[in-house]
């Protein structure tokens, strides 16, 4: 039923909105802990006051961690940014 595929769609994304990130380089990194053991997921950053996606380089670190890397000419203020991991 739709509850169901609802719920195993909900155990399996993980979301979360940024600290503040530091430029170094031109580039802010954001490392994100999702917990969900598994390393292939999907990524997806969008900016919180519009709902835009984001541009972005990703690495998966490991089946729990992955590293987003974000073009920025300054500090990135917390919360500005919010990422949906899907596995």
């Amino acid at each position: 039923t739709e509850k169901v595929i609802a719920a195993v769609l909900a155990s399996r994304t993980y979301s979360e909105q940024n600290p503040a990130l530091t430029v170094s380089g031109g580039i802010c990194t954001w490392t994100i802990t999702h917990n969900m053991n598994n390393s292939n997921v999907g990524i997806h950053v969008y900016e919180v006051s519009t709902g835009d996606e984001v541009m972005y380089d990703r690495s998966i670190t490991s089946a729990n961690v992955v590293t987003v890397k974000i073009l920025a000419d300054a500090n990135i203020a917390a919360d500005t940014y919010k990422v949906v991991i899907l596995g």
